[in-house]
């Protein structure tokens, strides 16, 4: 028992000294806030410059989303208007006014 006992006191006086103080864990508390508060400073500052990235890209897709659907109302109109040209009807004329007055006279 006495060789027991021995060992354990050996191993604690082996393990007392590297064991931290109240005074060594109050620094080490002083600095790991002083570490939090400049990590959430910089994360803030990350964050409000990912924003403004986040921002300017939307604007940037909206702006080719407005430019895109106007080039297309353009294509559609135009592509429209030539097919009504070109597909009129080859034997329709143009009447006149006297071709009218003569139908309506019955002449």
């Amino acid at each position: 028992m006495d060789n027991r006992l021995t060992a354990l006191e050996t191993k604690w006086d082996a393990v007392i000294p590297t064991l931290a103080t109240k005074a060594d864990l109050d620094k080490l508390e002083c600095v790991t806030k002083a570490e939090m508060a400049v990590l959430g400073q910089a994360t803030k500052a990350d964050i409000a410059e990912l924003r403004a990235d986040v921002h300017k890209t939307a604007a940037s897709l909206k702006t080719w989303a407005m430019a895109t659907l106007i080039a297309m109302l353009g294509f559609q109109t135009g592509l429209m208007a030539w097919f009504t040209r070109a597909h009129d009807a080859p034997h329709a004329r143009t009447l006149s006014a006297s071709d009218l007055q003569g139908d309506l006279c019955g002449s």
